[in-house]
């Protein structure tokens, strides 16, 4: 779906996909579904989401991105 579909600034808040299924203790994690996305529950698959992600805001013209803030795993 192109950014300009709605015509808006775009802000993206805390986005993501699980780079791993389970937390520190090795139990399943809080985000048990990420839905229907092509991107691996690994390091490398959340940073290919997050290029992809800024590659397509920084393509935008008609709706440009007035601020990204992503959480960074720990």
């Amino acid at each position: 779906m192109p950014l300009s579909r709605f015509g808006k600034k775009i802000m993206v808040m805390e986005t993501g996909v699980n780079w791993t299924p389970l937390t520190h203790e090795g139990v399943e994690g809080q985000l048990t579904d990420n839905g229907p996305v092509p991107y691996l529950e690994t390091p490398q698959g959340q940073k290919d989401f997050l290029v992809d992600l800024f590659t397509q805001l920084k393509r935008s013209t008609a709706a440009p991105c007035s601020a990204t803030c992503t959480g960074i795993p720990s």
